[in-house]
């Protein structure tokens, strides 16, 4: 059986392998009509990654039992010491975006008095690791890795897939 250390920076080396290797895990509800299953994995003790905690993994799993896909949620926004780690690790990121302006395209009354309902979109702009980037990939020989930061929310979300 694999274990999940509470240090293991290295969480793509679960990529291919089979679910049953992964202790404590449970199939997430609904996850049997798709052809890839979720399975969730939890720990009473927190595990690190980049040196941020977090206690639990999303693996998405093919009929063949085999691990295609990992994401974890952060409870905060990676900051620079965190990505510095990720990138001796991993190398420098393929590319990075920063959001851009905000900029509102339909704006409508609804039948409530009060509200209104907007749509906004916004642009990325590529960026360096130093200009605050929200969007982060790695393109790697065999899988991909991606960060997502949302300072309103306080989160990262880290996606993990086999390529």
């Amino acid at each position: 059986m694999l274990f999940l250390g509470m240090c293991n920076p290295n969480l793509e080396s679960l990529l291919g392998r089979n679910i049953i290797d992964v202790p404590n895990t449970i199939e997430m509800p609904d996850s049997e009509e798709s052809d890839v299953r979720t399975h969730r994995t939890q720990s009473q003790n927190d595990r690190t990654f980049g040196g941020k905690s977090f206690n639990q993994l999303f693996l998405l799993v093919r009929p063949d039992n085999r691990i295609v896909g990992i994401s974890a949620i952060f409870y905060e926004v990676f900051d620079m010491q965190t990505l510095k780690k990720l990138v001796k690790v991993y190398e420098n990121p393929t590319r990075m975006y920063k959001l851009g302006e905000l900029e509102e395209v339909l704006s409508e009354e609804e039948d409530h008095p009060n509200i209104t309902a907007r749509e906004y979109k916004v642009q990325t702009i590529e960026c360096g690791l130093d200009e605050s980037p929200t969007l982060i990939f790695w393109e790697k020989l065999d899988f991909t890795m991606s960060l997502r930061m949302a300072e309103q929310n306080n989160k990262t979300w880290l996606t993990i897939e086999k390529k």
